[in-house]
């Protein structure tokens, strides 16, 4: 596990950095009608003017905002974040961005969704138990109302057997957030052995809304934002557990 050193060092990240996107169109759009309002009381001569200068204002604005906060500057701040971070760890790398592995999108992916690259890779041991973990790039299918957006997943291999578990953190009014597909398909009305101690390790974790999914011969933790730093080193705690839990309780069988 990267060490404390290695974070202080590193850039600082918001436990909101993905959703925060989602609201750089908006507030622009609310800010440039509220202006709009005000020209509009304006004498009759200086009302077109004032409305053409509005409306490139509001572009201008539009585009300094997604250039300053936009997903590319979030995307590269993460990926200096974890650079830096990662040095510190015996073992740890960073990868290139790619294509997600297709079984952990088979896993832990709800529906209605595809990942289209994962970013921000990184590899670290702990207690011997190498972790992945990375942003998913993920877009709605087509004939979705859903916007593009960026998840966190944290993932380790484990024995597993043939059974598939899935244990939600938090709550939402739409389930479909982070309900995996998978979950969503028949599954066997007997559960492992592992499955109640998984789910008390689950319990024992604080993080915003996310599943973890148990299958395939995988952990996988899918959470909707918060890449911080700190984050990642208790989700990645979280799933070495569980991973050396199941494996452990599989091959004892």
């Amino acid at each position: 596990m990267p060490d404390a050193e290695g974070a202080a060092k590193a850039p600082s990240l918001r436990r909101q950095t993905w959703v925060g996107l989602q609201g750089i169109g908006p507030v622009v759009v609310v800010g440039t009608v509220a202006l709009g309002c005000l020209v509009v009381q304006l004498p009759k001569p200086f009302v077109d003017v004032s409305m053409v200068a509005l409306l490139a204002l509001g572009v201008g604005a539009f585009v300094f905002l997604a250039n300053r906060f936009g997903p590319e500057e979030a995307h590269r701040r993460v990926a200096e974040a974890r650079s830096i971070w990662v040095r510190t760890a015996s073992g740890g790398w960073m990868e290139p961005d790619g294509p997600a592995d297709p079984q952990d999108v088979a896993l832990s992916l709800p529906r209605s969704w595809q990942v289209v690259a994962a970013c921000g890779r990184l590899r670290f041991p702990v207690e011997g138990t190498m972790i992945r973990a990375e942003t998913w790039v993920r877009h709605p299918i087509r004939g979705s109302k859903r916007s593009p957006s960026r998840v966190e997943v944290v993932a380790a291999d484990a024995v597993t057997g043939p059974e598939r578990v899935f244990v939600q953190i938090g709550l939402s009014v739409d389930p479909l957030l982070v309900a995996p597909a998978a979950s969503l398909r028949g599954r066997s009305t007997e559960e492992p052995v592992w499955a109640e101690a998984v789910r008390e390790r689950v319990g024992q974790h604080r993080d915003v809304l996310a599943t973890v999914s148990v299958g395939r011969e995988r952990v996988i933790l899918f959470a909707l934002d918060d890449p911080r730093l700190e984050t990642l080193e208790r989700r990645a705690r979280l799933v070495r557990d569980i991973a050396v839990m199941v494996s452990q309780a599989e091959s004892g069988r």
